[in-house]
């Protein structure tokens, strides 16, 4: 307060020649911002700014980031079902297959037991792994099982 204004004259709310904003009835009746108080102008703009740009960029990257891991174990745990499924297959063939096709199918059978042994996925997926090296084997003895009571028996 000066010496020629009385107390509450200047800043005042008054309406002169337009209306007094909303915002300017929030600076008189509050204050100015805990920022404003303590910080200089150019700052608290910069930062008022700043917050204004990266709260919509943290809120398209917090799902993307969230998403991540697990669009990750998805595709790991896809390349291990697309293995069981190869079993499978094999599997289905083995009812109806012969004695001639024998050779033909244990050689899949290890190219399958080969790619399952190469792949490389974290310890997390290790029963999947088990498993899908257990039925390869437990198929292949089922092979060998069967290419042996087809084959003739020496007396």
């Amino acid at each position: 307060m000066g010496v020629f204004e009385r107390s509450g004259e200047f800043p005042a709310a008054e309406e002169i020649d337009l209306p007094v904003s909303s915002e300017a009835r929030r600076l008189y009746s509050q204050g100015p911002s805990i920022l404003q108080r303590f910080l200089p102008f150019w700052l608290v703009e910069l930062t008022t700014r700043v917050l204004i740009l990266l709260v919509p960029i943290a809120g398209i990257l917090y799902p993307l980031w969230t998403l991540g891991p697990r669009f990750y174990m998805w595709f790991l745990q896809s390349r291990l079902n697309r293995l069981c499924g190869e079993l499978e297959r094999l599997e289905i063939e083995l009812r109806g297959a012969t004695p001639r096709s024998r050779e033909s199918f244990l050689s899949r059978l290890e190219a399958l037991d080969r790619h399952a042994l190469d792949l490389r996925l974290p310890t997390s997926f290790g029963a999947g792994t088990y498993n899908l090296k257990a039925h390869i084997s437990a198929l292949r003895a089922k092979v060998l099982s069967i290419a042996g009571e087809d084959s003739p028996r020496s007396s």
